[in-house]
């Protein structure tokens, strides 16, 4: 069995908009109280990479870690069955800056942090997970993260 684990913001969900380069959390802050707001409006899930977990569900079990909790608003959440768990570092409290979080996740998940690949956008959060022992990629681009999950299955 394979284990991964994903960054949400910018790696599985992204703004409608591409030029908005704030916090996709502190957006869905910003707009979650207006009564007509729908989540999916704003924001792009990754089918394409839902798409390809998807098929690989029988060999592998996926999780997610992210800073916050957009993830939590029912349209997106509804969308994300394929996820055995779903961490959440403003819960746990912890950073993805410190390499605790992961351990933590591990522990939780019940395997060593060699066992599991990261795959986040931020350069810091790969070093800091790779810090404490986990297999990471560095979200750029899909074609780019399904080439290294490919080699990984």
């Amino acid at each position: 069995m394979k284990y991964f684990l994903f960054d949400f913001s910018r790696v599985l969900l992204f703004p409608k908009d591409r030029n908005y380069s704030e916090s996709l959390n502190g957006l869905h802050r910003s707009l979650k109280d207006n009564p007509n707001y729908n989540s999916l409006d704003y924001f792009d899930l990754n089918i394409e990479i839902l798409n390809f977990l998807d098929k690989n569900k029988d060999k592998s079990k996926f999780y997610i870690l992210t800073s916050e909790t957009v993830q939590d608003d029912p349209n997106i959440a509804s969308k994300l069955g394929i996820f055995t768990d779903v961490f959440s570092a403003a819960k746990i409290g912890l950073s993805k800056t410190d390499p605790e979080i992961y351990k933590h996740v591990a522990k939780i998940i019940g395997v060593l942090t060699s066992e599991i690949t990261f795959t986040d956008d931020s350069s810091k959060n790969i070093e800091t997970a790779k810090m404490a022992g986990l297999d990471t990629i560095l979200y750029t681009d899909n074609q780019t993260l399904l080439h290294e999950l490919e080699k990984r299955f």
